[in-house]
This record gives C-alpha cells, structure tokens and sequence, in this order.
C-alpha cells in the first residue's frame, strides 16, 4: 500500500473545518492475527499536514517493533478484515489492498463472499434476551439465505424476559 501518495483520510467540507474549528483525528489499527494481538495508532490533523510519511512511520515501527521477534513468513495489508460481520469506513475512495510475501507458504482459507462460519459459543447458559429482540431475531433468520445461519438463530439457547416499564416521578 503506497501511503507516500494515497493517504486514507476523510472528506469534510471547508464550512465544517474552517468556519466550524473542527479538528480531525485519524486512527491506523494493525492485528496480528496469529497471537491475536491490535495496536491501535492515532494521530490528528497537524501530524497528517506534515505528510503521509508520518503515517508510514507508524507502519515501519509496528514492524520492527513488534513482528521482528518471530519470524515472517508472509505480511499482508488489507483495508478490511475478513471476520468483520459490519465493516464501516469513513474513506470515501476505492478501498486497496496488497500482499507484501517474503516466502512462499500455504495460505489459510478465508470466508469467500457467500460464506459464513459459525461463530464459538461463548455463553453456555441461556443468553437473557427480551422478547422484542427474540422476535426481531425471527424475522432476520427469514432473510438468511444460508442454511447454517438460520439453525444458529433458531437454536441459540435463550431465557424470555419482558421489559417492565417504569412509571417516572414528577417532581415539581
């Protein structure tokens, strides 16, 4: 990913930045994925107004850093991850990924587009759920077109409770 010339920042118009003093304030988060490991790097609108080599500093210090004590087989840089169910960004250009391979290895199968894994079970009580939520749920499992999906909501172990609306005290 060249951020020498695409820096990924958002688009606010002039009335919010000048008129408005709004101050920006950007975040680049790197996963290591095999020891399930984030580092979260921010910086604000003065650092990026320096140049996008700031950004890259951040990148080259993530890797000699953190990656230099095991050793890489493969360093792979997306905009997404692939697990996220809801991906949101506030970039309003085309999204780039590239793949920075030092040795050839056997790489991992990923979700393809159609495709969906359960998730592991983290509750094994039954999980307190109101009944709007429930029936929410119902509707949603009519739209999944997965087969897994559907089974997974209609058998997720769940306790009803109805919401018990409190009445409010004035006080005059």
């Amino acid at each position: 990913m060249d951020f020498q010339k695409k820096l990924p920042i958002s688009n606010i118009s002039t009335n919010d930045v000048y008129y408005k003093r709004q101050l920006s304030f950007y975040s680049f988060n790197t996963h290591v994925i095999s020891k399930l490991d984030s580092y979260f790097y921010c910086y604000s609108e003065n650092v990026v107004a320096k140049g996008s080599e700031e950004v890259v500093s951040m990148l080259h210090h993530f890797i000699f850093t953190q990656l230099d004590k095991t050793p890489l087989r493969e360093i792979q840089i997306e905009s997404i991850h692939p697990r996220y169910l809801s991906y949101r960004s506030n970039y309003n250009g085309a999204t780039e990924t590239s793949l920075i391979r030092t040795a050839s290895i056997n790489q991992t199968k990923m979700p393809g587009p159609n495709e969906f894994f359960l998730p592991d079970k983290k509750y094994i009580e039954p999980i307190p759920i109101s009944l709007e939520k429930w029936d929410n749920l119902q509707q949603l499992k009519t739209f999944c077109e997965n087969d897994g999906v559907s089974e997974f909501y209609g058998n997720l172990p769940h306790k009803l409770t109805r919401k018990v609306k409190k009445k409010r005290k004035c006080v005059a």
